[in-house]
């Protein structure tokens, strides 16, 4: 199995854009952990721990591990946007969070249309 990546990550983050740029301008990521049966958790990660965590092998398939609050939560990004200037700033970003032995699946679009058979 490849190297356990582990972030930390801080829950003490007002929720809005406001709060949000300033997170930014310290050099952190807004996100949301949610899934696993928990309510959704906004957090702030640092870039350059985020960085360093989704440019290994795996990419953005990367299973993470998040700490905080005492707690650790296993996790896969799941949207992450981007500066629209600086491609290489994420200005959010949205974490799956599952247990070691649940599966995560990805839902479908709905835009396929059915053939119909006679």
């Amino acid at each position: 199995m490849a190297d356990q990546l582990t972030l930390t990550a801080s829950t003490d983050r007002a929720i809005g854009s406001r709060s949000s740029r300033r997170l930014r301008r310290e050099g952190k990521v807004p996100a949301v952990v949610y899934g696993a049966g928990d309510p959704p958790t906004p957090i702030s990660v640092e870039w350059s721990d985020l960085r360093a965590a989704l440019t290994t092998p795996a990419g953005m398939n990367a299973l993470i591990t998040l700490e905080f609050n005492d707690d650790t939560r296993l996790t896969i990004v799941k949207d992450m946007q981007r500066d629209p200037v600086r491609r290489d700033v994420p200005t959010s970003t949205s974490s799956s969070s599952t247990g070691p032995s649940r599966s995560m699946s990805r839902s479908r679009s709905s835009s396929r249309t059915p053939t119909a058979t006679t």
